[in-house]
Protein backbone atom coordinates (compact mmCIF):
# COMPACT_ATOMS: atom_id res chain seq x y z
CA UNK A 1 0.00 0.00 0.00
CA UNK A 2 1.53 3.36 -1.01
CA UNK A 3 2.42 5.76 1.82
CA UNK A 4 0.19 8.58 0.51
CA UNK A 5 -2.84 6.30 0.45
CA UNK A 6 -2.27 5.12 4.02
CA UNK A 7 -1.93 8.73 5.25
CA UNK A 8 -5.13 9.75 3.45
CA UNK A 9 -7.00 6.78 4.88
CA UNK A 10 -5.86 7.48 8.46
CA UNK A 11 -6.72 11.23 8.20
CA UNK A 12 -10.07 10.50 6.58
CA UNK A 13 -11.02 8.12 9.39
CA UNK A 14 -9.93 10.74 11.96
CA UNK A 15 -12.03 13.44 10.28
CA UNK A 16 -15.05 11.17 10.14
CA UNK A 17 -14.61 10.29 13.80
CA UNK A 18 -14.41 14.01 14.71
CA UNK A 19 -17.52 14.72 12.68
CA UNK A 20 -19.44 11.93 14.41
CA UNK A 21 -18.16 13.12 17.80
CA UNK A 22 -19.47 16.64 17.13
CA UNK A 23 -22.89 15.26 16.16
CA UNK A 24 -23.01 13.11 19.30
CA UNK A 25 -22.02 16.09 21.51
CA UNK A 26 -24.73 18.28 19.92
CA UNK A 27 -27.34 15.55 20.46
CA UNK A 28 -26.28 15.11 24.09
CA UNK A 29 -26.55 18.86 24.67
CA UNK A 30 -30.05 18.89 23.15
CA UNK A 31 -31.12 15.95 25.33
CA UNK A 32 -29.69 17.66 28.42
CA UNK A 33 -31.53 20.89 27.58
CA UNK A 34 -34.83 19.09 27.07
CA UNK A 35 -34.34 17.08 30.26
CA UNK A 36 -33.54 20.23 32.19
CA UNK A 37 -36.73 21.91 30.97
CA UNK A 38 -38.76 18.83 31.79
CA UNK A 39 -37.15 18.54 35.22
CA UNK A 40 -37.91 22.18 35.96
CA UNK A 41 -41.60 21.54 35.19
CA UNK A 42 -41.50 18.35 37.25
CA UNK A 43 -40.10 20.10 40.31
CA UNK A 44 -42.60 22.96 39.98
CA UNK A 45 -45.66 20.70 39.84
CA UNK A 46 -44.30 18.47 42.59
CA UNK A 47 -44.09 21.52 44.88
CA UNK A 48 -47.60 22.58 43.83
CA UNK A 49 -49.04 19.15 44.67
CA UNK A 50 -47.30 19.11 48.06
CA UNK A 51 -48.68 22.59 48.76
CA UNK A 52 -52.22 21.45 47.86
CA UNK A 53 -51.82 18.26 49.88
CA UNK A 54 -50.95 20.16 53.07
CA UNK A 55 -53.47 22.97 52.67
CA UNK A 56 -55.95 23.14 55.58
CA UNK A 57 -58.67 24.82 53.50
CA UNK A 58 -59.84 21.70 51.67
CA UNK A 59 -62.28 23.54 49.42
CA UNK A 60 -59.49 25.79 48.14
CA UNK A 61 -57.24 22.74 47.79
CA UNK A 62 -59.92 21.00 45.71
CA UNK A 63 -60.14 23.96 43.32
CA UNK A 64 -56.36 24.16 42.96
CA UNK A 65 -56.09 20.42 42.29
CA UNK A 66 -58.73 20.60 39.57
CA UNK A 67 -57.11 23.73 38.06
CA UNK A 68 -53.80 21.95 37.31
CA UNK A 69 -55.33 18.66 36.09
CA UNK A 70 -54.48 19.29 32.41
CA UNK A 71 -50.86 20.20 33.17
CA UNK A 72 -50.43 17.19 35.48
CA UNK A 73 -51.70 14.89 32.71
CA UNK A 74 -48.52 15.77 30.74
CA UNK A 75 -46.17 15.00 33.65
CA UNK A 76 -44.54 11.75 34.77
CA UNK A 77 -46.60 8.89 36.21
CA UNK A 78 -45.55 9.52 39.83
CA UNK A 79 -46.97 13.07 39.70
CA UNK A 80 -50.13 11.86 37.94
CA UNK A 81 -50.69 9.24 40.65
CA UNK A 82 -49.99 11.73 43.45
CA UNK A 83 -52.57 14.07 41.93
CA UNK A 84 -55.05 11.18 41.59
CA UNK A 85 -54.55 10.27 45.27
CA UNK A 86 -55.26 13.85 46.39
CA UNK A 87 -58.41 14.00 44.24
CA UNK A 88 -59.57 10.59 45.55
CA UNK A 89 -59.19 11.70 49.18
CA UNK A 90 -61.27 14.79 48.46
CA UNK A 91 -64.02 12.82 46.70
CA UNK A 92 -64.21 9.73 48.91
CA UNK A 93 -67.93 10.21 49.61
CA UNK A 94 -68.88 11.31 46.07
CA UNK A 95 -69.93 8.71 43.46
CA UNK A 96 -68.16 5.81 45.22
CA UNK A 97 -68.70 3.27 42.43
CA UNK A 98 -66.95 5.58 39.96
CA UNK A 99 -64.04 5.83 42.43
CA UNK A 100 -63.48 2.05 42.44
CA UNK A 101 -61.32 2.26 39.30
CA UNK A 102 -59.33 5.06 40.92
CA UNK A 103 -58.74 2.94 44.02
CA UNK A 104 -57.53 -0.01 41.94
CA UNK A 105 -55.15 2.19 39.90
CA UNK A 106 -53.64 3.72 43.03
CA UNK A 107 -53.21 0.34 44.73
CA UNK A 108 -51.59 -1.27 41.68
CA UNK A 109 -49.16 1.63 41.27
CA UNK A 110 -48.13 2.28 44.87
CA UNK A 111 -47.82 -1.42 45.74
CA UNK A 112 -45.28 -1.77 42.95
CA UNK A 113 -43.55 1.61 42.63
CA UNK A 114 -44.75 4.13 45.21
CA UNK A 115 -43.49 5.20 48.62
CA UNK A 116 -44.90 3.68 51.82
CA UNK A 117 -46.56 6.88 53.06
CA UNK A 118 -48.67 7.22 49.92
CA UNK A 119 -49.38 3.45 49.91
CA UNK A 120 -50.71 3.80 53.46
CA UNK A 121 -53.03 6.63 52.40
CA UNK A 122 -54.06 4.59 49.35
CA UNK A 123 -55.12 1.64 51.54
CA UNK A 124 -57.21 3.95 53.73
CA UNK A 125 -58.93 5.68 50.81
CA UNK A 126 -59.52 2.32 49.09
CA UNK A 127 -61.12 0.98 52.27
CA UNK A 128 -63.40 4.03 52.49
CA UNK A 129 -64.43 3.73 48.84
CA UNK A 130 -65.20 0.01 49.14
CA UNK A 131 -67.12 0.66 52.38
CA UNK A 132 -69.21 3.30 50.59
CA UNK A 133 -69.89 0.67 47.89
CA UNK A 134 -71.13 -1.76 50.62
CA UNK A 135 -68.21 -4.12 50.02
CA UNK A 136 -67.26 -4.42 53.69
CA UNK A 137 -64.95 -7.48 53.41
CA UNK A 138 -62.78 -5.69 50.84
CA UNK A 139 -62.90 -2.48 52.89
CA UNK A 140 -61.83 -4.24 56.09
CA UNK A 141 -59.07 -6.01 54.17
CA UNK A 142 -57.54 -2.70 53.07
CA UNK A 143 -58.10 -1.12 56.49
CA UNK A 144 -56.21 -3.99 58.15
CA UNK A 145 -53.35 -3.61 55.64
CA UNK A 146 -53.14 0.06 56.59
CA UNK A 147 -53.32 -0.87 60.28
CA UNK A 148 -50.34 -3.21 59.87
CA UNK A 149 -48.34 -0.37 58.28
CA UNK A 150 -49.20 1.90 61.23
CA UNK A 151 -47.90 -0.55 63.83
CA UNK A 152 -44.71 1.47 64.38
CA UNK A 153 -46.62 4.22 66.23
CA UNK A 154 -46.27 6.99 63.65
CA UNK A 155 -48.93 9.13 61.89
CA UNK A 156 -51.43 9.52 64.82
CA UNK A 157 -53.90 11.56 62.73
CA UNK A 158 -54.09 8.91 60.02
CA UNK A 159 -54.40 6.19 62.67
CA UNK A 160 -57.33 7.98 64.30
CA UNK A 161 -59.12 8.35 60.96
CA UNK A 162 -58.46 4.69 60.15
CA UNK A 163 -59.66 3.36 63.52
CA UNK A 164 -62.83 5.44 63.31
CA UNK A 165 -63.69 3.90 59.91
CA UNK A 166 -62.88 0.38 61.15
CA UNK A 167 -65.05 0.84 64.27
CA UNK A 168 -68.07 1.89 62.20
CA UNK A 169 -67.69 -1.08 59.85
CA UNK A 170 -67.32 -3.48 62.77
CA UNK A 171 -70.45 -2.06 64.40
CA UNK A 172 -72.29 -2.54 61.12
CA UNK A 173 -71.25 -6.21 61.10
CA UNK A 174 -72.12 -6.83 64.75
CA UNK A 175 -68.55 -7.00 66.05
CA UNK A 176 -68.99 -4.83 69.20
CA UNK A 177 -65.85 -5.85 71.12
CA UNK A 178 -63.50 -5.18 68.20
CA UNK A 179 -65.34 -1.92 67.39
CA UNK A 180 -65.07 -0.76 71.00
CA UNK A 181 -61.31 -1.37 71.02
CA UNK A 182 -60.79 0.78 67.92
CA UNK A 183 -63.20 3.49 69.11
CA UNK A 184 -61.32 3.78 72.40
CA UNK A 185 -58.07 4.32 70.51
CA UNK A 186 -59.77 7.14 68.58
CA UNK A 187 -61.02 8.62 71.86
CA UNK A 188 -57.51 8.58 73.37
CA UNK A 189 -56.07 10.37 70.34
CA UNK A 190 -58.88 12.99 70.27
CA UNK A 191 -58.38 13.66 74.00
CA UNK A 192 -54.68 14.28 73.40
CA UNK A 193 -55.51 16.66 70.54
CA UNK A 194 -58.44 18.23 72.46
CA UNK A 195 -60.69 17.44 69.50
CA UNK A 196 -64.17 17.75 71.01
CA UNK A 197 -66.14 16.63 67.94
CA UNK A 198 -63.84 13.63 67.51
CA UNK A 199 -64.35 12.71 71.18
CA UNK A 200 -68.13 12.94 70.79
CA UNK A 201 -68.13 10.65 67.73
CA UNK A 202 -65.82 8.16 69.45
CA UNK A 203 -68.05 8.08 72.56
CA UNK A 204 -71.12 7.47 70.38
CA UNK A 205 -69.33 4.57 68.69
CA UNK A 206 -68.33 3.17 72.09
CA UNK A 207 -71.92 3.47 73.34
CA UNK A 208 -73.19 1.66 70.23
CA UNK A 209 -70.88 -1.25 71.07
CA UNK A 210 -72.64 -1.59 74.47
CA UNK A 211 -76.15 -2.21 73.11
CA UNK A 212 -76.42 -5.41 75.15
CA UNK A 213 -75.40 -3.57 78.36
CA UNK A 214 -77.60 -0.44 78.63
CA UNK A 215 -75.78 1.02 81.64
CA UNK A 216 -72.49 1.39 79.78
CA UNK A 217 -74.28 2.58 76.63
CA UNK A 218 -76.08 5.39 78.48
CA UNK A 219 -72.98 6.42 80.45
CA UNK A 220 -71.04 7.06 77.22
CA UNK A 221 -74.01 8.83 75.59
CA UNK A 222 -74.41 11.14 78.60
CA UNK A 223 -70.71 11.97 78.48
CA UNK A 224 -71.00 12.70 74.74
CA UNK A 225 -74.05 14.91 75.42
CA UNK A 226 -72.08 16.98 77.97
CA UNK A 227 -69.35 17.58 75.40
CA UNK A 228 -71.94 18.55 72.76
CA UNK A 229 -73.43 21.10 75.17
CA UNK A 230 -69.96 22.55 75.81
CA UNK A 231 -69.43 22.79 72.05
CA UNK A 232 -72.87 24.46 71.53
CA UNK A 233 -73.61 22.02 68.72
CA UNK A 234 -77.41 21.69 68.77
CA UNK A 235 -77.56 19.19 65.89
CA UNK A 236 -75.25 16.74 67.71
CA UNK A 237 -77.17 17.37 70.95
CA UNK A 238 -80.42 16.34 69.26
CA UNK A 239 -78.78 13.27 67.72
CA UNK A 240 -77.46 12.14 71.14
CA UNK A 241 -80.78 12.84 72.86
CA UNK A 242 -82.52 10.62 70.31
CA UNK A 243 -79.95 7.86 70.94
CA UNK A 244 -80.57 8.12 74.70
CA UNK A 245 -84.36 8.01 74.25
CA UNK A 246 -84.12 5.02 71.92
CA UNK A 247 -81.86 3.17 74.35
CA UNK A 248 -84.44 3.64 77.12
CA UNK A 249 -87.27 2.46 74.84
CA UNK A 250 -85.32 -0.59 73.64
CA UNK A 251 -84.81 -1.54 77.31
CA UNK A 252 -88.47 -0.79 78.19
CA UNK A 253 -87.72 2.23 80.40
CA UNK A 254 -90.51 4.27 78.82
CA UNK A 255 -90.93 6.89 81.55
CA UNK A 256 -87.21 7.65 81.47
CA UNK A 257 -87.33 7.97 77.66
CA UNK A 258 -90.34 10.31 77.58
CA UNK A 259 -88.66 13.64 78.56
CA UNK A 260 -85.88 13.14 75.99
CA UNK A 261 -88.36 12.28 73.24
CA UNK A 262 -90.59 15.26 74.10
CA UNK A 263 -87.62 17.62 73.87
CA UNK A 264 -86.92 16.32 70.37
CA UNK A 265 -90.30 17.29 68.89
CA UNK A 266 -89.65 19.65 65.95
CA UNK A 267 -85.91 19.76 66.74
CA UNK A 268 -84.80 17.11 64.29
CA UNK A 269 -84.92 17.82 60.54
CA UNK A 270 -88.31 17.12 58.95
CA UNK A 271 -86.95 14.02 57.21
CA UNK A 272 -85.92 12.60 60.62
CA UNK A 273 -89.00 13.60 62.64
CA UNK A 274 -90.81 10.31 61.93
CA UNK A 275 -88.28 8.50 64.15
CA UNK A 276 -89.26 10.65 67.16
CA UNK A 277 -92.95 10.13 66.37
CA UNK A 278 -92.45 6.35 66.29
CA UNK A 279 -90.70 6.48 69.69
CA UNK A 280 -93.50 8.62 71.17
CA UNK A 281 -96.07 6.19 69.78
CA UNK A 282 -94.43 3.35 71.72
CA UNK A 283 -93.84 5.47 74.86
CA UNK A 284 -97.45 6.65 75.12
CA UNK A 285 -98.85 3.17 74.48
CA UNK A 286 -96.70 1.58 77.20
CA UNK A 287 -97.42 4.42 79.69
CA UNK A 288 -101.20 3.98 79.37
CA UNK A 289 -102.09 6.79 76.93
CA UNK A 290 -103.41 5.04 73.80
CA UNK A 291 -105.03 8.16 72.32
CA UNK A 292 -101.67 9.98 72.25
CA UNK A 293 -100.02 6.84 70.88
CA UNK A 294 -102.66 6.72 68.13
CA UNK A 295 -102.01 10.38 67.28
CA UNK A 296 -98.26 9.92 66.83
CA UNK A 297 -98.82 6.58 65.07
CA UNK A 298 -100.98 8.27 62.43
CA UNK A 299 -98.26 10.89 61.91
CA UNK A 300 -95.77 8.09 61.29
CA UNK A 301 -98.10 6.60 58.64
CA UNK A 302 -97.97 9.87 56.71
CA UNK A 303 -94.23 10.61 56.77
CA UNK A 304 -92.35 7.60 58.16
CA UNK A 305 -90.03 5.09 56.53
CA UNK A 306 -90.40 1.30 56.61
CA UNK A 307 -88.79 0.85 60.05
CA UNK A 308 -90.88 3.55 61.75
CA UNK A 309 -94.08 2.33 60.09
CA UNK A 310 -93.40 -1.26 61.15
CA UNK A 311 -92.99 -0.21 64.81
CA UNK A 312 -96.07 2.01 64.66
CA UNK A 313 -98.22 -0.71 63.01
CA UNK A 314 -97.36 -3.10 65.85
CA UNK A 315 -98.46 -0.57 68.49
CA UNK A 316 -101.62 0.40 66.59
CA UNK A 317 -102.54 -3.27 66.16
CA UNK A 318 -102.41 -3.73 69.97
CA UNK A 319 -104.53 -0.60 70.52
CA UNK A 320 -107.16 -1.81 68.03
CA UNK A 321 -107.26 -5.23 69.69
CA UNK A 322 -107.84 -3.60 73.10
CA UNK A 323 -110.68 -1.55 71.63
CA UNK A 324 -112.27 -4.49 69.86
CA UNK A 325 -111.59 -3.14 66.37
CA UNK A 326 -110.82 -6.50 64.75
CA UNK A 327 -110.67 -5.39 61.13
CA UNK A 328 -108.36 -2.43 61.88
CA UNK A 329 -106.22 -4.66 64.10
CA UNK A 330 -105.93 -7.29 61.37
CA UNK A 331 -104.97 -4.62 58.78
CA UNK A 332 -102.26 -3.17 61.05
CA UNK A 333 -101.00 -6.66 61.87
CA UNK A 334 -100.78 -7.58 58.17
CA UNK A 335 -98.89 -4.37 57.43
CA UNK A 336 -96.56 -5.10 60.35
CA UNK A 337 -95.86 -8.66 59.11
CA UNK A 338 -95.34 -7.45 55.53
CA UNK A 339 -92.90 -4.69 56.53
CA UNK A 340 -91.08 -6.94 59.00
CA UNK A 341 -90.61 -9.63 56.34
CA UNK A 342 -89.44 -7.03 53.86
CA UNK A 343 -86.85 -5.62 56.30
CA UNK A 344 -85.65 -9.12 57.23
CA UNK A 345 -85.31 -9.96 53.54
CA UNK A 346 -83.23 -6.83 52.98
CA UNK A 347 -81.01 -7.72 55.96
CA UNK A 348 -80.61 -11.32 54.76
CA UNK A 349 -79.92 -10.17 51.19
CA UNK A 350 -77.25 -7.81 52.48
CA UNK A 351 -75.67 -10.62 54.49
CA UNK A 352 -75.70 -12.90 51.44
CA UNK A 353 -74.25 -10.12 49.28
CA UNK A 354 -71.50 -9.58 51.85
CA UNK A 355 -70.71 -13.31 51.87
CA UNK A 356 -70.64 -13.38 48.06
CA UNK A 357 -68.40 -10.31 48.02
CA UNK A 358 -66.06 -11.96 50.53
CA UNK A 359 -65.86 -15.14 48.40
CA UNK A 360 -65.36 -13.10 45.22
CA UNK A 361 -62.66 -10.99 46.86
CA UNK A 362 -60.83 -14.05 48.16
CA UNK A 363 -60.93 -15.62 44.71
CA UNK A 364 -59.85 -12.37 43.05
CA UNK A 365 -56.99 -12.01 45.53
CA UNK A 366 -55.79 -15.53 44.69
CA UNK A 367 -55.97 -14.74 40.97
CA UNK A 368 -54.13 -11.45 41.50
CA UNK A 369 -51.43 -13.23 43.49
CA UNK A 370 -51.05 -15.81 40.72
CA UNK A 371 -50.91 -13.00 38.14
CA UNK A 372 -48.27 -11.14 40.17
CA UNK A 373 -46.21 -14.35 40.42
CA UNK A 374 -46.49 -14.94 36.65
CA UNK A 375 -45.54 -11.34 35.92
CA UNK A 376 -42.57 -11.56 38.28
CA UNK A 377 -41.43 -14.76 36.54
CA UNK A 378 -41.81 -13.16 33.10
CA UNK A 379 -39.99 -10.06 34.33
CA UNK A 380 -37.11 -12.23 35.57
CA UNK A 381 -36.97 -14.11 32.26
CA UNK A 382 -36.90 -10.82 30.33
CA UNK A 383 -34.08 -9.46 32.54
CA UNK A 384 -32.06 -12.65 32.08
CA UNK A 385 -32.71 -12.57 28.32
CA UNK A 386 -31.65 -8.94 28.03
CA UNK A 387 -28.54 -9.63 30.12
CA UNK A 388 -27.61 -12.59 27.88
CA UNK A 389 -28.21 -10.48 24.79
CA UNK A 390 -25.94 -7.74 26.14
CA UNK A 391 -23.24 -10.31 26.94
CA UNK A 392 -23.52 -11.78 23.45
CA UNK A 393 -23.31 -8.32 21.87
CA UNK A 394 -20.24 -7.49 23.94
CA UNK A 395 -18.59 -10.80 23.03
CA UNK A 396 -19.43 -10.31 19.35
CA UNK A 397 -18.11 -6.72 19.40
CA UNK A 398 -14.93 -7.92 21.13
CA UNK A 399 -14.50 -10.67 18.55
CA UNK A 400 -14.98 -8.21 15.66
CA UNK A 401 -12.55 -5.77 17.20
CA UNK A 402 -9.89 -8.44 17.73
CA UNK A 403 -10.47 -9.82 14.23
CA UNK A 404 -9.97 -6.36 12.72
CA UNK A 405 -6.88 -5.80 14.83
CA UNK A 406 -5.49 -9.15 13.70
CA UNK A 407 -6.14 -8.25 10.07
CA UNK A 408 -4.40 -4.91 10.50
CA UNK A 409 -1.37 -6.62 12.04
CA UNK A 410 -1.27 -9.13 9.19
CA UNK A 411 -1.46 -6.32 6.61
CA UNK A 412 1.33 -4.44 8.40
CA UNK A 413 3.52 -7.59 8.45
CA UNK A 414 2.85 -8.28 4.77
CA UNK A 415 3.65 -4.68 3.91
CA UNK A 416 6.82 -4.86 5.99
CA UNK A 417 7.89 -8.10 4.22
CA UNK A 418 7.15 -6.55 0.81
CA UNK A 419 9.28 -3.53 1.69
CA UNK A 420 12.16 -5.81 2.79
CA UNK A 421 11.85 -7.89 -0.42
CA UNK A 422 11.96 -4.72 -2.52
CA UNK A 423 15.01 -3.50 -0.63
CA UNK A 424 16.68 -6.94 -1.13
CA UNK A 425 16.09 -6.85 -4.88
CA UNK A 426 17.44 -3.37 -5.07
Amino acid sequence: MPLWWRLFKENYVTLQAMKHTKIIIILLLLVMALTSCHRTGYNYYKRELEKIDHRHNRELARKEAVAISKEIALQTIDLRMYHLLIIAEMNEEVKPYRNLDTARKLIDYYEEYGDKQKLLRTYIIAGIIYANCNDSPKALGYFHKAEDMLANGKHPELRSKLYSKIAKLQLHHNMPDAAREHARKVLDYCQQQKDTMGMIQALMDISASYRSTPGNELANLERAYELAVEANDYIIQSEIMFAIAKSYVDNEHYLAAKPFAMLLIDKLPFSEQHKVNALLCQIYYHTGKPDSALYFGEKVMKEGNSVSKRDAHEVLAHICIQRGQKEEAEAHLNHYIELNNELNLIANSEAIAQADAFYHNQKQEQENEKLRTDNARKHTIIIIGVALLVVLIVLFATYIQRHRRRQELMEMRIEHLEQRLCQGRC
